[in-house]
């Protein structure tokens, strides 16, 4: 029996490589607070992490009418709060060194929008360890369909298989992925 080789590391982005779960909780709370005038179930919210923005909203059950003002206050406290309360994961550097280190490919597929990953990764310098980065608006299906991991490989010139290709998540719709 041939010993599976995985060459190719996908890695989700928010909560899994960059501890923000309590910033982001944060600032859709205050959205829903501003927007609704109502207090969020933060379980209910939980339910929802590793979403897109959109998709969250939508889960939320925020109206129609007020959707984009909740999408706009979201983001606006995240980007005012910067970083605050926000770290790389433990060990995360050091991996992905010894990814580097043994020539494996090494990819992000996030929920958020790409350029805001992209500034996320430069702040933590982290950057040049990643040869593709896929964000929410690369694709017009998200997950739990594969369409992002899938892209990420086309673009990698790999073949995704369960031998070769390892995603690495923190969500439920992380975990359906593993079946590609």
């Amino acid at each position: 029996m041939k010993e599976a080789t995985i060459t190719c590391f996908l890695f989700d982005w928010d909560g899994t490589l960059l501890n923000n779960t309590r910033l982001i909780m944060e600032s859709y709370s205050l959205a829903y607070q501003r927007i609704l005038k109502q207090r969020l179930n933060p379980e209910l919210l939980r339910a929802c992490l590793g979403q897109r923005t959109e998709e969250i909203t939508q889960a939320l059950h925020i109206p129609p009418a007020y959707q984009t003002a909740f999408i706009n206050t979201f983001r606006a406290h995240q980007h005012q709060s910067g970083r605050k309360g926000t770290y790389l994961m433990p060990g995360t550097r050091f991996l992905l060194k010894v990814l580097k280190f043994r020539n494996c490919h090494i990819g992000l597929v996030s929920a958020k929008r790409r350029a805001r990953v992209v500034e996320d990764l430069t702040y933590y310098n982290l950057q040049d360890f990643f040869e593709v980065i896929i964000g929410a608006e690369q694709c017009t299906r998200h997950k739990p369909d594969p369409t992002p991991i899938l892209q990420a490989c086309k673009a990698l010139h790999i073949t995704p298989s369960k031998d070769t290709v390892a995603y690495i998540g923190d969500t439920v719709y992380d975990l359906s992925l593993i079946h590609i």
